[in-house]
């Protein structure tokens, strides 16, 4: 899916480092704050619980955002892809297009590296969507820049100990976390949010990255 900003103005190429300060600085700023703002409004009963929820094992359930999240386990430095909520494991968001006539990156002969047809879709998400499907729900996905953004603590640029979230949501690795956010203007990079500093950047589609499942929302 392509990442879309309502309001937001872009102010020069998507990969000027002053565009994606500008960016990040939007989205916890005006977007983000805009989204939880209007969640915790009314009777204010969020406030006065805890915000995760845990009672559903293997999930964390925000409060704020009603969105339900994947715990991760096993963080031993050595990945295992026949468990998709071991920590250690590495995905990609696109698979490589393939040798053409014209070359070996496709775009001549109208191939891309935007297609969401990598390892975490066809493996990690197939995993946990596929058979009785995880916790008997087959609709997990990656998040949006925003939704990876709210479980970031504390918010960037601020996080001074790695990795910047909360132990509740199980070990997770200190490094970019695939988002299922695209760059509207260079399709062979994807959106991802960093838990060393809670920051957000973009990649190359074919970088080994992990990942953490989503589902529902506001």
């Amino acid at each position: 899916m392509d990442f879309h900003l309502p309001g937001w103005v872009p102010r020069g190429e998507p990969n000027d480092a002053e565009e994606v300060v500008a960016m990040r600085t939007f989205i916890l700023t005006v977007a983000l704050g805009g989204m939880l703002a209007g969640t915790a409004g009314g009777t204010g009963s969020i406030c006065e619980r805890d915000r995760f929820r845990t009672d559903v094992p293997g999930i964390v359930i925000d409060r704020l955002t009603a969105l339900r999240w994947e715990i991760k386990t096993n963080l031993d430095g050595t990945a295992n892809l026949a468990d998709p909520h071991d920590a250690d494991n590495a995905y990609t968001w696109t698979s490589p297009p393939g040798e053409t006539p014209e070359g070996e990156d496709g775009t001549a002969a109208g191939l891309s590296y935007a297609a969401a047809d990598g390892t975490a879709f066809t493996s990690f998400l197939a995993s946990l969507n596929g058979g009785a499907c995880f916790q008997g729900q087959c609709d997990w996905r990656l998040p949006t820049p925003e939704e990876l953004l709210t479980i970031v603590t504390p918010a960037y640029p601020t996080c001074l100990s790695a990795p910047c979230i909360d132990s509740i949501f199980g070990p997770t690795v200190p490094f970019h976390h695939w988002t299922a956010g695209t760059i509207d203007t260079i399709k062979s990079f994807a959106w991802s949010v960093s838990f060393v500093d809670g920051s957000l950047d973009y990649f190359w589609k074919l970088e080994d990255y992990p990942v953490r499942a989503v589902r529902g929302g506001l």
